[in-house]
């Protein structure tokens, strides 16, 4: 069934996050909260941070600072200011505007289908998340136009 979408449903697509050094996530910080802190006040007055996040399930309690450039330096500056600090940079090739603009696009292109919410922005995995509820190859089609593009579906098959 999927295979038979031009774009992709979201649960099949690869978080971008799993590229990142979690080694020690399973961890606890507990010791060392306000060096996670101090990481992050200093993390958020590098140029290129896009988005702060905090991660989910094993990833708990660990924050991840999305930037557009200069990801490795911000990771070195880091980990020799704040060892042991729960803090990652995450590279992105995408920016916030970028998929705003794709999620108005898909709004419209959608609009006949009167969906239950409109397209969600998902700056962490990089992607515009679109609730078909329902889906049917026919209801999926009208977002063939973003095969290309940031754009994934969430639903349930008819």
């Amino acid at each position: 069934r999927a295979s038979e979408l031009a774009v992709p449903l979201c649960d099949d697509l690869p978080d971008p996050a799993d590229v990142l050094d979690w080694s020690g996530a399973q961890y606890s910080d507990v010791a060392f909260p306000t060096r996670t802190r101090d990481a992050l006040i200093l993390a958020l007055e590098f140029p290129y941070v896009a988005d702060v996040w905090g991660g989910t399930g094993i990833r708990e309690g660990w924050i991840v600072v999305g930037v557009t450039g200069g990801a490795v330096e911000l990771q070195t500056l880091l980990d020799g200011s704040f060892p042991g600090a729960r803090v990652l940079a995450m590279p992105l090739d995408w920016t916030v505007t970028e998929l705003e603009v794709l999620a108005g696009e898909v709004d419209l292109a959608t609009d006949d289908l009167q969906l239950a919410s409109p397209a969600i922005v998902s700056m962490s995995r990089g992607l515009v998340r679109v609730q078909l509820g329902t889906i049917t190859v026919e209801r999926a089609a009208t977002l063939d136009a973003f095969a290309d593009r940031r754009a994934c579906i969430d639903g349930e098959f008819a």
